[in-house]
Formats: C-alpha cells, structure tokens, sequence
C-alpha cells in the first residue's frame, strides 16, 4: 500500500474519532445542562468513566460503543437542544465509518506491503 495513503487515512480516522470525542462530550454537557440527569449520567458512565478505568480494567474500554447510540438517542429526542453536538458528532461518525471501510477495502486489497 502507498505509505502516502495510508497517513492520510490515518489523518481522516483521526479527524472523525476527534469530532465523535468531542460531539458526545458536548452531548454529556447538554443533556446535564437540560437537567436531563438520566442520559447525562449514562453518557458519563459509558463515556467517561472507561476512558479513566480502562488502564486498570481493559474490558472497561468496551463500554465505551454504548455512548454512540446513546448520543444518537438522545440527538433524536431532543434535537434543537443539541443542534451544535450533532454538528460535530455526526460528520465524526460519517468520517469514521468512510475510513474505517476504506482502510478495510485497501487492506483487503493491498495487504500491508508497501
């Protein structure tokens, strides 16, 4: 594979993984600054606590897939409250599932030669 191609996959994979971190984090602060104390403390035990856990406690980093449909939810039920967290967290997802099914297209294809 082209050394080239894969950088700039791996700038792609860092960009959507950036805009998802940092959507669902303002989804957490919304959803606490609404007073919607449910889905703020499920985000911030799916999102928050495995991310401070997971050096100790591996499996923890697993809970951290709940957090995108629980910030898929609670963006559809409450969509003008978080209108600036979908604009980050949505493009996020979109760029991360492009990459990732390209970057597996051009394994399945090129492999890991160079």
């Amino acid at each position: 594979m082209n050394p080239e191609l894969l950088i700039v996959l791996t700038i792609f994979l860092a960009i959507g993984i950036s805009l998802l971190f940092v959507g669902a984090l303002m989804t957490l602060l919304t959803a606490m600054g609404n007073k919607h104390y449910v889905y703020g403390s499920l985000l911030f035990l799916f999102f928050i606590v495995p991310m401070f856990m997971a050096r100790r406690y591996h499996w923890l980093g697993a809970l951290t897939s709940v957090v995108i449909p629980l910030v898929l939810l609670y963006c559809h039920l409450h969509p003008k409250q978080t209108a600036y967290a979908r604009k980050l967290f949505i493009p996020g997802l979109i760029v991360t599932v492009l990459t990732g099914a390209a970057g597996a297209a051009l394994y399945q294809i090129y492999g890991f030669s160079f």
